[in-house]
Formats: structure tokens, sequence, C-alpha cells
């Protein structure tokens, strides 16, 4: 059905801030053929080894030059496997080769069964650019990627905090 009807009616009041359940991380770069970046969601350690419900939310969006001999249009294809065995978490709502259609992939991905991992592990979300239709590019391609992860409303993971906690140690640390 999301084929279709998308992923439902928009929220906004999600989007204007988050909760204590849930946090949001945003990236953004420029990737040449042939190139990958690869980026780091912190995990919080009280998420392992419960059967919390959690959500992974990853949209990864770019610019591709156009190639209007081609029926998909697009020189460039920008693509990322979501890093499902971590968090113990299934692709929801779509088909994997449907998210990869057009210039935005969109995975929602929700599990129940306990996963366990260590305190400072981490989701590793690697973007590779390619040439699409058989076509070298030249050109850099812009792209934007979103990583949401939740728990349930009435949850005691303080999803938020710690997320921003471990964001915080690896920029003083990396300085």
């Amino acid at each position: 059905m999301a084929r279709f009807l998308g992923y439902g009616i928009a929220d906004p009041a999600r989007v204007e801030a988050c909760a204590a359940q849930r946090a949001t991380v945003l990236g953004a770069g420029l990737l040449q053929q042939d190139e990958a970046h690869e980026y780091e969601f912190p995990l919080p350690v009280e998420l392992s080894n419960t059967t919390e419900w959690r959500r992974l939310i990853i949209t990864l969006a770019w610019l591709t030059p156009v190639n209007p001999a081609h029926r998909v249009y697009r020189k460039a294809k920008l693509s990322f496997q979501p890093p499902k065995n971590l968090l113990a978490v299934d692709r929801q709502h779509a088909d994997w080769q449907q998210t990869q259609k057009g210039t935005v992939q969109h995975e929602v991905l929700e599990g129940k069964k306990a996963c366990v991992f260590q305190d400072g592990d981490s989701l590793r979300i690697k973007i590779a650019a390619q040439g699409d239709t058989g076509q070298k590019f030249d050109e850099a391609i812009p792209y934007g990627l979103a990583v949401t992860l939740e728990v349930a409303e009435k949850s005691d993971i303080p999803i938020y905090e710690r997320v921003r906690e471990k964001l915080a140690v690896r920029i003083i640390a990396s300085a």
C-alpha cells in the first residue's frame, strides 16, 4: 500500500522538537563517482538487551545530473544499506527495491527483539555513489541524510539525551 499512498499523513508536531524518547541526527556532503561516506549514529546502552519497541528511520536525498536519453533520467545513484542487525529491526511498509527508485531513499525499520551491543557501539551508515544508466558523472553530487531513532513515548530510555551526550564526546575528541 505504501507504494501508492506513501508513509501516511505528515505530522508537523513530531518534527518541531525531539522528545526524550527520540533523537534525529542530520548529515550532508558531496560525493564523486565511486566514492562513499560513512556516518556513525551512537546507540544508547540502555537499549541493549531489552525487548523495548524501537524504530529507526533513515532518509537520504540527493540532487543528480539529468540524463534525458534514459527512462530513469538520473546519471548518479546514491544508496545505503540499512544497519538492521545491531538493533534487531526489520524494514516496514516498503520493498527494498522500491526504496531505491528515485533520488530519495527512505527506510523505516522497527523491532521488539532483544539486541545486544556494548556501550560505545554505533550504527554505521555507508552512503555510496555510483553512475546510473551505465554512465559516469564528473560533478560532485550533493546529498542530505537524516537518521532518527525512537522508542515508545511511555519508555524510560532517554534516547535524545544519550545520543546528544555521545555526539558531544565525539566532537570534542576529534577536535
